[in-house]
């Protein structure tokens, strides 16, 4: 039996049959064999998660702690980055400065005016034996700073490069008498180079860069006679005071040393002197590029001939500091403050070179 329903519209009557109500239609249920693949792995993803929970919630809460650590030090990694060269140099700087750390350098300290040495008492003291053909002197002095390196002024030197095989030149460590070579240590030229810096020029001694490294090539045995100093390269201030030790004659049978308290001169002062009765000489105490004073000056008195090279110490506790290097010493003649190299302003050089 057929029923009919009429639809209102617009449109023509149309009647839309219907399925008797009466007549019923079998329901077929699908049963699969096989589970489906994507819900068994989200079962064993459940099973895993609650059995695991504990350790999820742990490896989670790592991650986020892992993120948010790197966006706080994002940063900070972009400014140490920034800053890791000058660490590096300071790491640099501190190497070069284990170099000169050798216990014990600079035992020896005097407070008399003046007064004689023993070979014990200055052991850092060196000389240098020089030849030209016709006759032998003791042209300069220099200072032991390492095992393998003399520190001295460059005027000392620069006749040093001559190859001329009739000038001859030696380094005697640890002798103080002619008759006591059994403690002298003798270096020949052929066993050190010297190492001048590169700003010095030999005709204009007013140019100040007056220093230079003897580099040996075979490490010095240190004893009692033969010892380093210590160099003046983190003080900050000059001191008023100053030892200065020299030696009484440049001939080769004198090898007698000693010791002179000397005082420091006013900067300006010096340089007054040295343009009205030094000969006109316009001393330069800073450069550019160099915020320290590269020389100061100090009233030491006569100062024979064979001691350029020498250095002016101060004691701090229980330590002789070097502070400078004498590049021009008073004469008979003139009555002139010595003028000394600033050791603090070329520390970066002597590290470089040792």
């Amino acid at each position: 039996m057929t029923t009919h329903i009429d639809i209102p519209s617009d449109k023509p009557n149309v009647s839309l049959p219907l399925l008797n109500a009466n007549v019923s239609t079998p329901t077929k249920i699908l049963k699969l064999s096989k589970p489906i693949p994507s819900a068994n792995l989200l079962k064993k993803i459940i099973s895993f998660i609650k059995k695991h929970q504990t350790l999820i919630k742990k490896v989670i809460l790592s991650v986020i702690s892992i993120l948010l650590l790197v966006l706080f030090l994002k940063p900070l990694s972009i400014a140490f980055s920034k800053s890791a060269l000058a660490n590096i140099n300071d790491i640099k700087d501190i190497a070069k400065r284990l170099k000169l750390d050798y216990e014990g350098c600079s035992s020896y300290y005097s407070n008399d005016d003046e007064i004689s040495m023993n070979n014990e008492k200055l052991p850092w003291s060196v000389r240098f034996l020089e030849d030209d053909g016709d006759v032998s002197f003791y042209g300069c002095t220099g200072t032991i700073i390492r095992d393998d390196a003399i520190l001295t002024a460059a005027h000392c030197i620069y006749e040093y490069l001559d190859t001329s095989p009739n000038y001859k030149v030696e380094i005697h460590l640890g002798g103080t008498s002619a008759n006591n070579y059994k403690d002298m240590i003798i270096i020949p030229r052929s066993e050190f180079d010297p190492i001048i810096h590169p700003e010095f020029v030999a005709e204009n001694r007013e140019n100040n860069a007056d220093i230079a490294i003897l580099k040996l090539k075979k490490p010095i045995k240190f004893s009692k006679y033969v010892h380093p100093i210590c160099l003046s390269i983190d003080e900050k201030y000059l001191p008023e005071h100053f030892t200065m030790s020299f030696w009484t004659n440049e001939a080769v049978n004198s090898m007698d040393r000693n010791e002179r308290l000397i005082e420091s001169v006013d900067s300006d002062k010096c340089h007054e002197i040295y343009l009205t009765k030094g000969g006109e000489r316009n001393l330069q105490f800073n450069k550019d590029g160099i915020k320290e004073q590269v020389i100061f000056c100090a009233n030491s008195g006569y100062v024979p001939k064979g001691n350029s090279g020498g250095v002016a110490t101060y004691k701090k506790r229980d330590t002789s500091i070097a502070y400078g290097i004498l590049s021009m010493g008073s004469s008979k003649k003139f009555s002139l403050p010595s003028v000394f190299i600033d050791i603090r302003a070329y520390r970066n050089w002597i590290f470089n070179n040792i």
